[in-house]
């Protein structure tokens, strides 16, 4: 399997988003950005 740029973004979009459910509200907001932006570039 080889890693492509959109796979490699969805995979930090998605470690975004567990690190939003088990983080505190103090970094919640950075890791949606960050997950959100990976998206849009998919």
């Amino acid at each position: 399997m080889t890693l492509t740029i959109p796979v490699i973004l969805a995979i930090i979009a998605l470690v975004c988003g567990i690190l939003m459910l088990v983080s505190g509200r103090w970094s919640r907001y950075p890791l949606a950005a960050i997950a959100i932006i990976c998206l849009a570039l998919i």
